[in-house]
């Protein structure tokens, strides 16, 4: 089998319109040619060394396959539309007065991605993908990472990889946050200066309980898009999750001055 396979790659880049016969002597010198066609023509036009019998019915193939079977085999790109929601809700804890009565607020972070590309419909690593979106779907994540695993190590450059290995490591069915802001790190790294993908850093970060690294995060965001109240509406809600109210609420309702869609309107008794 290993016989047909390699000769067969190296085969069908060779340009469609050169014909079948050609003496293997010839076909030998000129394979590496960065110009088969022209080679072969060159040299077969000197008559010195070579000659091709033009009546004799049968000639060198140096195509093992049919033109027809070629192109069954070619690859056959498809295009696939990916589309991701994944959500974390803040509980906030917030004091009335100064005595041990608080007031517990929710706030829910929600992720969406959408991407379009065209992959080959046989490349490996996207089977492996689709395998482990199948896991997912039955809330099998465990065995769903290990799908991802497999199509990252055949392809590390697909963002979406990373996006949908990340946010399966941080669900709680496997709590794997370290490893899920490592995903979204590189994630960050292949798309950078996304506002999607820096806060949904930030909110794993914040998950963690690494609050610092999410507001520093939410900081460099608003340095891309200053303009954005989302922003600094999150970056509020993790300055309250960390226990600084005034910081937060300040960010808070400066968001609501905005018109920030992802302010919640929960968060006006929260931070009046």
């Amino acid at each position: 089998m290993k016989r047909f396979i390699i000769p067969f790659l190296s085969l069908i880049a060779l340009p469609s319109s050169l014909e079948a016969n050609v003496d293997p002597k010839v076909f030998e010198r000129c394979m590496k040619a960065v110009d088969f066609e022209g080679c072969v023509k060159s040299i077969s036009s000197q008559k010195k060394d070579f000659k091709k019998d033009v009546k004799k019915k049968k000639g060198w193939n140096i195509f093992p396959f049919s033109q027809k079977e070629v192109q069954q085999n070619s690859p056959e790109l498809i295009t696939v539309n990916r589309n991701a929601m994944n959500s974390h809700t803040f509980l906030m804890r917030i004091p009335i007065i100064r005595t041990v009565t608080v007031r517990v607020r929710r706030a829910t972070y929600l992720s969406k991605r959408s991407s379009t590309k065209q992959i080959n419909k046989v490349d490996e690593s996207y089977l492996y993908f689709d395998k482990g979106l199948a896991k997912e779907k039955l809330g099998d994540y465990k065995s769903a990472i290990r799908e991802y695993d497999n199509a990252i190590n055949i392809n590390s450059n697909d963002p979406d990889f990373y996006y949908f290995r990340g946010w399966a490591k941080a669900r709680r069915e496997v709590r794997d946050l370290k490893g899920a802001i490592s995903d979204l790190e590189k994630l960050n790294l292949i798309e950078p200066n996304q506002i999607n993908n820096i806060l949904d850093l930030a909110t794993i970060y914040a998950k963690s309980g690494e609050f610092e690294d999410a507001i520093n995060l939410t900081d460099k965001a608003l340095q891309i898009d200053s303009g954005n109240g989302n922003i600094i509406f999150w970056r509020g809600i993790y300055k309250i999750v960390n226990n600084n109210y005034s910081g937060g609420c300040k960010d808070v309702n400066k968001a609501k001055r905005m018109n920030a869609s992802d302010y919640k309107v929960t968060m006006k008794r929260t931070c009046n």
